[in-house]
């Protein structure tokens, strides 16, 4: 196995990329140690991985954003409306990415991209969380307190 994303999963799983003769996504049982095949990506050059604990996403290199939950059951396809230098989904249906040192937030149910008007000039990464949203900057983090549409 050559893996080349971990991450969590629910139930005590682990969602891990096996980047082998076809990439996999597979699910680890940390408890019984087994683990299975959820899909396998069909020649798709993938160039960024995302999860939460109920799905897996991927963008491929002409900016798809695919997903599939725990079943392998695709349950995203859906092009972006521009690059990105960061991202974080919320949710199969809401996203947040970080483009060109400025933030958006990404309605898929509606397609609508709302900008994040921020007084930051340069942003280094950042976290969102039930309203809250973590701007790192420089050498601090501030932090806002923002309701999403």
């Amino acid at each position: 196995m050559n893996a080349v994303y971990i991450s969590s999963a629910s139930a005590r799983r682990l969602w891990i990329v096996d980047n082998g003769q076809k990439t996999s996504i597979r699910l680890y049982n940390t408890v019984s140690l087994e683990r299975h095949l959820v899909y396998t990506l069909q020649g798709e050059n993938s160039k960024d991985y995302f999860s939460t604990l109920s799905h897996f996403f991927w963008v491929d290199k002409d900016n798809y954003l695919h997903g599939i939950d725990t079943k392998g059951n695709v349950v995203l396809e859906y092009l972006l409306p521009s690059d990105y230098d960061q991202m974080q989904i919320l949710d199969n249906r809401r996203l947040i990415y970080l483009y060109q040192n400025n933030l958006y937030y990404l309605d898929i149910a509606t397609d609508k991209v709302y900008p994040i008007a921020l007084k930051d000039k340069r942003i280094l990464g950042f976290f969102y969380n039930t309203q809250k949203l973590s701007i790192f900057v420089e050498q601090k983090i501030n932090n806002y307190i923002i309701k999403l549409p």
